[in-house]
């Protein structure tokens, strides 16, 4: 007969057997019941794209309910996972501004090697005016399916669409791409294209033709908001030469705080921008950091990072690219042209490029006439910057909107000088720069580098 610690130990055994019964039939409960039937979300906008996709929710999904700005792309994801080890699927979509894509064909095929996987299946999908190539794969290991796939969007955009499913059942990664892409909707985006076609006009007539200033330095104070205190300065330089047809910006901003912030760039682009360099530096306190960025063929953008790690990255641009530092004539053409509103990919200094929404507004405010550039990021109109021009077309502020908004005023080199008196040194030796570099005939590296060792 049995003692009662054995006793004990076998009804132990069975409760933990029946429970562990139970947890696979509630696993097998939840991967059924997802499996049988993909509960989608609303389609998820990505604004003044034309574009929004549905992700699977839910039945144990995770699904995000924005678009988030990456990497120079917009990312939306989904993530099933109910907690069990060795259970999971994954669903990212990606809008690509710009890529050099030597045909689909080709670029699915890398894919698939940088996954180290089998293609098991291949086929295309077509939903309204998209059409959707697309490879089953399995990793090396076995352990999981990945289902890639791309449609071309207009105006050198690319949705692409991953799918990661480790439940080893050949078909549901199929199944999940079928059901996403069958609730997309896509319009094409007219903002876009008068985007391009301003920006396309710039390039094609030449900055030296459409810019009448040949010479201008500015000064503008940074406030936190319209009544907040100084907190610093920013000072600007702009040469245009006809000899040459080129066009030089100098720019040097200060913070003021515990560490002091410092930022200074130089920009040297053709008329055309085909062609342009761009060298920024930021130091806050010790820390420093640099990014260069080189545009030698039209549409392929360099970016080197000369942190302590170090980096070099190459990004493909679309036609509706411009670099920030001439987004001003931008404006100018659009008030000229009676355009209301745009989309254009801003190339910023620090390497990244957005796609933003620009709208334009004439008004009167104090009885003067105020011209308004409004710049609004996607995937939070929000953010952003809004410029004001006055009647002559002159840049008065700039308002850069972000969680805590920052003003920056039309100023001069007096009233910085009177503010700032700790940084008089660098006001005054910096204005002398400008000053030399009217004799520069032509930009040089020895003169690039001369420039960069002062910022």
């Amino acid at each position: 007969m049995m003692d009662t610690e054995t006793k004990r130990k076998i009804g132990a055994d069975k409760i933990f057997l029946l429970g562990l019964f139970a947890l696979s039939l509630l696993i097998a409960h939840i991967i059924v019941k997802s499996r049988t039937g993909i509960i989608l979300s609303s389609p998820i906008e990505l604004p003044n794209s034309g574009l929004s996709i549905p992700l699977p929710e839910k039945n144990g999904w995770q699904t995000q309910k924005n678009w988030r700005y990456e990497q120079n792309n917009f990312t939306l994801n989904a993530f099933f996972k109910p907690g069990i080890a060795g259970v999971s699927a994954n669903v990212q979509c990606t809008y690509v501004l710009a890529d050099e894509r030597e045909s689909i064909q080709v670029w699915l095929e890398q894919r698939a090697r940088e996954y180290l996987g089998n293609i098991k299946q291949q086929d295309q999908k077509q939903v309204g005016d998209l059409k959707f190539d697309w490879i089953l794969l399995s990793d090396e290991q076995d352990y999981a399916n990945i289902l890639i796939a791309t449609a071309q969007l207009p105006h050198g955009r690319w949705l692409d669409i991953e799918i990661l499913d480790t439940t080893l059942e050949s078909n549901e990664a199929v199944r999940i791409f079928k059901a996403v892409v069958s609730g997309i909707n896509f319009e094409n985006n007219e903002l876009l294209a008068a985007g391009i076609e301003a920006v396309e006009y710039i390039k094609n007539t030449g900055l030296n033709s459409l810019v009448e200033t040949q010479e201008e330095v500015r000064y503008f104070l940074i406030k936190k908001d319209a009544g907040g205190e100084d907190m610093g300065f920013s000072m600007e330089y702009t040469l245009l030469t006809e000899a040459n047809r080129s066009i030089e910006m100098v720019g040097y901003l200060y913070v003021k705080s515990q560490r002091a912030r410092e930022e200074a760039s130089l920009f040297q682009s053709d008329s055309h921008i085909d062609r342009f360099f761009w060298n920024s530096k930021a130091s806050n306190g010790r820390i420093s950091s640099s990014v260069e960025l080189n545009l030698t063929e039209r549409y392929i953008l360099t970016e080197i990072g000369t942190t302590a790690q170090g980096f070099e990255r190459r990004h493909f641009l679309s036609k509706a690219a411009i670099p920030r530092a001439v987004m001003e004539t931008l404006f100018k053409i659009l008030f000229k042209q009676e355009k209301t509103s745009v989309i254009v990919d801003i190339i910023y200094s620090q390497g990244m490029v957005r796609p933003v929404l620009v709208t334009l507004e004439t008004k009167i405010e104090n009885s003067k006439t105020v011209h308004l550039a409004k710049v609004q990021h996607l995937e939070n109109l929000r953010n952003g910057e809004e410029y004001y021009f006055d009647d002559q077309m002159i840049l008065d502020k700039i308002i850069i909107r972000q969680d805590t908004d920052i003003l920056l005023e039309r100023s001069t080199m007096d009233e910085l000088l009177q503010k700032f008196p700790e940084r008089e040194d660098v006001i005054i030796e910096r204005s002398q720069s400008f000053e030399s570099r009217r004799n520069i005939e032509k930009p040089t590296e020895d003169n690039r580098n001369e420039t960069i060792r002062t910022i």
